[in-house]
């Protein structure tokens, strides 16, 4: 795409389309939303219920986000341990609620700083 005069990321490759999604700009998204969950409700608009929904890929070990909302701070982070749990970690900002989605099952957690721990066979410990 550089060689070609590139300054966004096309839509497809070779030149067969759009040309209007800033450089990097999906990379930043999937970071955020996929891979620290770190997500929005569209029928909650403006981050007073998030969702956390992370994708925990095998070949990363860990993963953190946070996002400045107009309500504060929100985060969000795994790491795996050498036995393949993994401790989530979320913060949500005061006044504002959560839901978790995990493959094991799902939580509705109140504002504060929550850890969450997945273990290997999927069981989901609070």
């Amino acid at each position: 795409m550089l060689k070609n005069g590139a300054t966004t990321l096309w839509e497809h490759w070779p030149d067969k389309s759009y040309h209007i999604h800033y450089f990097m700009g999906f990379v930043d998204n999937y970071f955020h939303r996929h891979l620290a969950g770190i997500d929005f409700d569209t029928s909650n608009p403006g981050f007073k219920h998030i969702i956390f929904k992370p994708q925990f890929i095998d070949e990363i070990d860990f993963a953190k986000g946070r996002y400045q909302s107009i309500h504060g701070e929100i985060t969000a982070q795994w790491q795996r341990d050498k036995q393949g749990n993994i401790e989530y970690k979320v913060t949500i900002p005061v006044n504002c609620r959560a839901k978790v989605l995990l493959a094991s099952g799902e939580k509705v957690l109140p504002s504060g700083n929550h850890n969450l721990t997945i273990k290997s066979n999927n069981t989901l410990i609070l």
